[in-house]
């Protein structure tokens, strides 16, 4: 190959890098008929770019481009973009292509090159014909935006990162949900903050973000809320087993007062006897059952069935 001429090219009265007008290289051209079929430009010399042309009856076609800078032992990915549309999607493989239509792509950079390539690796039917044809000039690509997948380290500096996925792998900071631990995971601790008698509002509103208030030595503060919703209700008194209270999950306490003249058998469970039963509560008595303890169905039976059981649930 012969140079016509090497140009220095400037930009505001500073010399940058120079272009070099060479003759231009042969077009390579072939057809895609299966999912591998290759078709090689083998003479880069002074080509900086290559404008890659699909077009005849096909369906089906998915290429890629690769370069190789050691005479074709090994071929590495490039990447290109679609002249024929607006959206300047920057990418390796041109995706589907649509039946029967002529499409063009611009690959750059290809400097220090020897060979390039056009792979298939889908095919339906038909024949693509493929024309590949080199340029001096290197193209910059223009800027587009780009999906990234994979690890990233990064130097901060003066960027500001607005969002980050972890990943969730033993050495990750995240881990996923129902994931089982392994001795030497990593992750992120969680920090509270001593507040000696949970003396402190840490925070000034409701709604707010806020840490875990700790005491002295680092055990959590934590406090039942009261509740507001209490219900009443009277069962009488019944020589057969009733349902005193009815299941309820969340049920934070249940009181049962015996207003009866005669002893009631109250049992965790469906049925009551005066053999079978959780607590014997005489006459008069009154019991308390936690919705800690349980929130099942109560029931009771009465020796004789006079009076009535005052109960009162409330919940969460």
């Amino acid at each position: 190959m012969a140079y016509d001429q090497i140009v220095k090219q400037t930009i505001n009265g500073t010399d940058v890098v120079p272009v070099i007008n060479a003759a231009p290289q042969a077009n390579t051209t072939g057809n895609i008929t299966t999912s591998s079929t290759s078709i090689t430009a083998t003479d880069l010399t002074g080509v900086g770019s290559a404008t890659v042309q699909i077009s005849g009856t096909h369906a089906g076609i998915n290429m890629i481009f690769e370069a190789s800078a050691d005479g074709g032992t090994t071929f590495f990915p490039v990447q290109g973009i679609n002249q024929s549309t607006n959206a300047l999607t920057i990418a390796g493989a041109t995706g589907v292509i649509p039946s029967n239509t002529t499409v063009v792509w611009t690959v750059s950079p290809l400097l220090g090159q020897s060979q390039f390539r056009v792979r298939s690796t889908a095919f339906t039917s038909g024949s693509g014909a493929i024309v590949i044809h080199p340029s001096t000039q290197f193209i910059a690509l223009p800027v587009a935006t780009q999906a990234v997948s994979g690890s990233v380290t990064a130097t901060v500096g003066s960027t500001t990162i607005t969002s980050l996925v972890p990943g969730v792998g033993a050495t990750s900071l995240g881990k996923a949900e129902d994931a089982v631990h392994a001795s030497g995971d990593t992750g992120v601790l969680a920090l509270g903050i001593r507040n000696d008698n949970a003396a402190t509002a840490l925070t000034s509103a409701t709604g707010d973000y806020s840490g875990q208030a700790v005491d002295i030595n680092g055990s959590l503060f934590t406090r039942d809320a009261p509740s507001n919703t209490p219900t009443l209700a009277n069962v009488a008194g019944s020589v057969t087993s009733v349902t005193i209270r009815a299941a309820n999950s969340a049920r934070r306490s249940l009181i049962i007062y015996n207003d009866s003249a005669s002893d009631v058998y109250l049992a965790y469970g469906a049925t009551a006897s005066t053999t079978s039963f959780t607590i014997l509560l005489p006459s008069l008595g009154t019991t308390t059952i936690t919705g800690a303890e349980y929130a099942g169905i109560v029931t009771g039976i009465w020796n004789t069935a006079v009076g009535n059981a005052r109960v009162t649930e409330t919940v969460i």
